[in-house]
């Protein structure tokens, strides 16, 4: 049986992904974007009742949850505001193994270590 390579516990998200306040925050980013509650349902496509939803405590999933993190990508610390984590852009050297087909644990790991040393075949 092939070792499997976990991801550095660091990028493990455990049990839920949304901040337990994310409805506050929405109302944050909301304020910050300078977007009316229906220019924001329109630029997501979704319904107007359903960011309504949100604000009362449905979390977004799919693609809802999708089109607010894309939208939120649009302003400046938007993504922050939303789920009180920093999105940078990756490492070139990360880009690279995954685009070598490394896979997400083995790319994110130090760049001296070889296939071989992690259990895996080249």
């Amino acid at each position: 049986m092939r070792p499997v390579a976990l991801p550095p516990t660091g990028l493990l998200l455990g049990g839920t992904f949304l901040p337990k306040d994310f409805a506050e925050r929405l109302e944050h980013f909301k304020e910050a974007s300078g977007l009316t509650w229906d220019a924001m349902a329109a630029c997501m496509g979704v319904d107007p009742r359903q960011l309504r939803r949100w604000r009362h405590g449905t979390r977004p999933s799919g693609d809802g949850l999708f089109a607010l993190l894309t939208l939120a990508s649009q302003f400046p610390g938007g993504v922050h505001i939303l789920l009180g984590v920093s999105v940078l852009p990756p490492e070139p050297h990360l880009l690279e193994a995954l685009a070598d087909g490394a896979g997400i644990g083995v790319a994110f790991l130090s760049n001296s270590a070889s296939p071989q040393e992690l259990g895996e075949e080249e």
